[in-house]
């Protein structure tokens, strides 16, 4: 499953990436998320950096543990994670263009376990509802991005 998201941010790039790439932050910027305990690195995201997020899903609580394995100061970051026999990547790319920023989210999941590729046919079941979560944290940041 793949999905791609986009938003254009009155902001410049080196605000919009400090608000995005802020975990200290994060559970008062995203309305989805409940907890966050950074467990290693920084809590402005680094390679290296890896924390758990707690959202609600389904009616339920979902914490999963997730890392940052690839930034670009000002560019893009890439955070993955595993659960459930299925890995998880999501990238971020930002461009800057007079005074604003344009960000694009790309969030991806691979069946990797024979489990999670035996059910992987059922994801559309919840395609529409991840879609909507990630157009909400991307409108959440740039509430924040634009308040200042």
């Amino acid at each position: 499953m793949k999905i791609t998201e986009e938003v254009s941010i009155e902001a410049p790039v080196d605000e919009v990436f400090a608000v995005f790439t802020d975990l200290d932050s994060a559970q008062r910027n995203v309305t989805g998320i409940t907890a966050i305990e950074v467990l290693e690195g920084p809590p402005r995201l680094a390679v290296g950096t890896r924390w758990r997020e707690t959202r609600p899903f389904f009616g339920k609580e979902a914490t999963e543990e997730m890392w940052v394995t690839a930034l670009d100061e000002k560019r893009r970051y890439v955070v993955e994670a595993e659960s459930h026999g299925t890995k998880y990547r999501t990238e971020y790319i930002f461009a800057s263009g007079d005074g604003s920023t344009r960000v694009e989210m790309t969030f991806e999941g691979r069946p990797v376990s024979p489990s999670a590729k035996l059910t992987s046919g059922l994801a559309f079941l919840f395609r529409g509802s991840l879609r909507k979560a990630l157009r909400r944290d991307l409108r959440d940041l740039k509430a924040v991005c634009e308040s200042d």
